[in-house]
């Protein structure tokens, strides 16, 4: 495909050039132009053969963005779901089968960076719209498959002194800040759009938790782009939550009997009984609810446990108004073909669910279980680095499958993770070296698959 980005600094006066005979030459796919400075309207094209998208700017002649695709889209945005900062046409956002198209025209700071404030909360939240598309949430927090963004437009700002000829008396200047540098980076850097931190569990059950509340605490304000999110299992999880600056939790249950009693000390009817209690309670704190359901793929107690039941679980989800859900190996008893099987019957059946699948590495398939799960359509899954983790109440319980292995798996596959590979390794290293041990990561181990390639000299 071929995708054209152009200033043109006015779509009035560039159509008295020689714009028609220029969109014409490029025979572009998809073309996307910024500063239109026109209203909806106040300009005709004729495309033939074209989709027309324009967003326009409250100020005549300011601003504006547009897209003319070939292909029409599933959807399109003209913001970023913020009132205030939709106000100048910035915004053009596509939905295409596999991927995202946004154009962007970001605001310039001005001289002696009058506007600088205007422009740090714009970068942010760019970077959230972004990544919330790749992750599969649109910017009313409603749920849609998670997809790569391909992203143009006028970014207004110089990232690495190569971009400017003479950067040293610029520095400072409008576009070449300080603070709009470090927004850039922040964006191209972006990697984990999703973290999950801990456990609001009592301390005395889970020890391993105790110090959730302080993490969030140092974490929350400390890196706006990351949706932090945590384990909840009841109301009293849900203040922990809020009194900690949590934006979003999971309540968890067990499709298990006795795996929810040892975890949750109730029964899985009592959880779901208490589902909408706890989301009553999330929403009064502006805090977002998914949902998870452990061992749906069978437990050392029960065995195999009947769709039916896995099924009944998810209605109860779907009547308190939870649409993200979690299918949650912790045992590591899942297989393939079963997993293929219930991700298609669930995916075909809750056709408005947003599916998370985890994997536990307990007995070394949980990579061919990610891989059916994909087949069967899914495409998000946690991992955590170095393959830590496990359920204490699970004789054996390995950790969810590495996030390194995962990665390099999707990399060599052709699979667009948006995430370096080699950063997610540095830090499962650190890892290995804060507890004094390895851990369960073939990456680690072995390194990356190009590693392995010799220079022809």
């Amino acid at each position: 495909m071929r995708f054209v980005s152009w200033n043109v600094n006015g779509i009035r006066a560039v159509l008295k050039k020689n714009f028609l005979e220029v969109f014409d030459a490029f025979d572009a796919d998809i073309f996307a132009i910024q500063e239109t400075k026109c209203q909806v309207g106040q300009v005709e094209l004729d495309l033939p053969g074209y989709h027309q998208y324009w967003s326009a700017a409250e100020k005549k002649g300011y601003s504006g963005t547009a897209v003319f695709t070939r292909e029409e889209p599933l959807r399109v945005l003209h913001g970023l779901g913020n009132e205030y900062l939709d106000a100048e046409g910035r915004i053009v956002a596509c939905e295409f089968p596999q991927f995202w198209f946004v154009n962007v025209y970001t605001p310039n700071s001005q001289m002696e960076l009058a506007r600088i404030d205007h422009r740090m909360e714009w970068d942010d939240a760019f970077r959230d719209f972004c990544k919330g598309l790749e992750a599969g949430v649109l910017p009313d927090g409603s749920a849609s498959d998670p997809k790569p963004v391909v992203m143009c437009g006028d970014f207004n700002v110089a990232h690495e002194e190569i971009d400017l000829k003479n950067p040293g008396p610029n520095r400072g200047a409008s576009g070449f800040s300080d603070e709009e540098r470090g927004k850039f980076t922040e964006l191209v850097d972006a990697g984990f759009p999703v973290i999950e931190v801990g456990s609001f569990m009592h301390p005395k059950k889970v020890p391993q938790m105790a110090d959730t509340d302080d993490l969030f605490k140092a974490l929350v304000n400390e890196f706006p782009g990351v949706e932090f999110r945590a384990l909840i299992p009841n109301l009293r999880g849900v203040q922990r939550a809020a009194d900690c600056g949590c934006k979003k939790v999971k309540l968890n249950v067990s499709a298990s009997r006795e795996h929810n009693l040892k975890n949750l000390n109730m029964t899985p009817e009592e959880s779901v009984a208490g589902f909408a209690d706890c989301v009553k309670a999330a929403a009064e704190h502006g805090i977002e609810v998914s949902g998870s359901i452990s061992m749906p793929f069978g437990s050392p107690w029960d065995g195999r446990i009947p769709q039916s039941e896995i099924d009944s679980i998810i209605d109860a989800y779907l009547d308190v108004g939870i649409t993200e859900i979690s299918l949650s190996d912790t045992s590591g008893m899942g297989v393939p073909n079963q997993v293929y099987e219930m991700c298609s019957h669930v995916h075909t059946k809750f056709p408005t669910v947003s599916w998370w699948l985890h994997f536990h590495n307990t007995r070394g398939v949980a990579m061919a279980n990610i891989m059916a799960a994909m087949e069967a359509g899914m495409t998000r899954f946690d991992t955590s680095f170095g393959g830590l983790g496990g359920c204490p109440f699970v004789p054996g319980a390995a950790g969810n499958i590495s996030s390194e292995d995962v990665i390099h798996m999707c990399d060599e596959s052709g699979i667009t993770t948006g995430i370096d590979v080699r950063k997610v390794m540095a830090i499962s290293r650190k890892v290995q070296t804060i507890l004094g041990h390895t851990t369960d990561s073939y990456l680690l181990r072995a390194g990356c698959s190009s590693d392995l390639l010799q220079t022809v000299k």
